[in-house]
């Protein structure tokens, strides 16, 4: 009965011109056939509210990945910026299967940023995740809320002071040994560099986006390598912050700190207190403090002092305003950090031309009115910075470099998301003040002992690298020649 079965079956095949041993072939190709159109069905949303919006031309499955491929991470930034010249206050780009709208419209940018249909990370974080685990930059909203609620008393004025005299000593100690003979070949800075550019590498790549092909790579073992570091020394940090933390015992403890934020006065004490976060959180809101306060920072750092470098008339005004507020040899202190206001300027205005972090990604939980168009839910919205500070549409000439954009009477008329280095709204930069009080003690001592010079002529002449942090395409090409007569020398970093 069986054997007439099948022999019917391909009698019907061979009469429609099918041999039998092609026939599982046409069945599979249809099968895939159907859950493909099922799959675009599904997201039938997605495609109808992309429809309104203008975007690159894109492609089925790789969607517009195509004007990417093959680009180096400093053409790549340079192409999307030319993408998004192209189009008005909102651009569609699909990247696979995944649709971002990139928001260059200020009132977008902060209905987004404050929106709870918004608050979750998107995919462009996985790479985070694997790094810091889950951690407060990196996780759920449900989870992130408990966590900035903990740890937001470890941020708060007072405690921050507490850093500035560490801040002050390491900039002098810093300046005083010039220039170190070599650079350890493996630090913290060093790890993250690494990781931060292999992790651009992936993101460059369409193909390394599916994690089955990523995980057979080279840059893999390498990324797990650079992790494996950071976790080290993470963990000798913690180790030894536990250590003293468990013989001075100088806190009293409560069920819930959160009740006396005053009696915070490190952010890892926060974190061993009450039993809030277990072994594993405790390592991951560490790794991001570190994070968060090395890479970033130190891009900064370099940024400000470039400029400086690009302008001496400027970098005179830091040099007198630092001798007159800290004197030749004194340190900060809490009392005359605020007194730098020329230097805090400065410090903005290259935040502005340079911002750290290139892009904020939100994943759209539910449709999104911003008025004129509609984010559909599954979407993500893309924020980057540097389109953002250097558009002419807020910024008369963008590229130029002029301080007096922050003066007090200019900042009021401005829309407060046209100036976002440290993100905007509820889940903005928990450390930005911390990040910024160690940019105006490490500038303003530096520039006290050293005139900065640089071989960059223009902004335009600086061309940057893609990756979660930016890195300089040509370095950063700072030498220093020490104020001192006596002592003058130039070095080179």
């Amino acid at each position: 009965m069986s054997g007439t079965y099948f022999e019917n079956i391909r009698c019907m095949f061979l009469y429609f011109g099918f041999s039998f041993k092609y026939s599982m072939f046409w069945i599979i190709l249809c099968l895939v056939v159907i859950l493909y159109v099922k799959f675009l069905w599904r997201r039938r949303k997605l495609y109808i509210y992309s429809w309104k919006i203008h975007g690159p031309f894109a492609l089925p499955i790789i969607g517009a990945a195509h004007h990417f491929i093959g680009l180096s991470s400093t053409d790549f930034l340079k192409k999307a910026e030319l993408i998004q010249k192209r189009y008005k206050k909102i651009v569609k780009v699909w990247i696979g299967h995944k649709l971002h709208f990139i928001i260059k419209e200020p009132k977008y940018i902060e209905k987004i940023l404050t929106s709870p249909e918004t608050v979750e990370k998107d995919y462009f974080y996985e790479n985070y995740s694997a790094v810091l685990g889950p951690g407060i930059f990196t996780n759920p909203d449900t989870v992130w809320k408990k966590q900035r609620k903990l740890l937001g008393p470890t941020m708060n004025k007072l405690v921050l002071n507490t850093y500035i005299h560490k801040f002050s000593e390491c900039s002098t100690s810093m300046c005083a040994e010039q220039v170190p003979e070599h650079i350890k070949k493996i630090d913290l800075g060093y790890c993250l560099k690494c990781i931060t550019k292999i992790g651009s590498s992936k993101y460059l790549n369409i193909f390394y986006h599916i994690n089955a092909l990523w995980n057979l790579t080279s840059l893999k073992k390498e990324f797990d390598k650079y992790v494996n570091l950071m976790h080290e020394v993470t963990k000798s940090c913690i180790h030894m912050r536990k250590s003293q933390h468990n013989q001075i015992n100088q806190y009293t403890y409560t069920e819930s700190f959160t009740e006396k934020p005053e009696t915070i006065t490190h952010f890892l004490d926060a974190l061993f207190q009450g039993n809030h976060f277990t072994e594993d959180e405790v390592a991951s809101q560490a790794e991001t403090f570190l994070a968060a306060a090395t890479e970033p920072v130190s891009i900064a750092i370099c940024s400000v002092l470039i400029m400086l470098a690009m302008h001496p008339d400027m970098q005179e005004k830091v040099y007198e305003e630092a001798v007159a507020v800290l004197g030749q040899v004194g340190g900060v202190t809490d009392s005359n950090l605020p007194l730098l206001k020329y230097t805090e300027r400065v410090i903005k205005e290259t935040l502005r031309l340079f911002p750290p972090a290139l892009i904020f990604s939100r994943l759209v939980t539910k449709d999104l009115d911003l008025g004129d168009v509609v984010l559909p839910e599954g979407s993500s919205a893309t924020i980057m910075p540097l389109f953002i500070h250097r558009n002419s549409d807020y910024w008369h000439e963008p590229l130029k470099f002029d301080t007096d954009r922050f003066l007090p009477e200019k900042l009021s008329t401005r829309h407060p998301c046209t100036f976002i280095p440290f993100s905007f709204g509820p889940r903005n930069c928990i450390g930005q003040q911390f990040g910024l009080m160690s940019l105006k003690t490490v500038i303003a001592i530096t520039v006290r002992q050293f005139h900065v010079l640089t071989d960059y002529k223009t902004v335009e002449d600086i061309d940057l690298t893609f990756g979660p942090v930016f890195s300089f395409a040509l370095g950063d090409k700072i030498r220093f020649e020490r104020r001192i007569e006596k002592e003058k020398k130039i070095y080179v970093i």
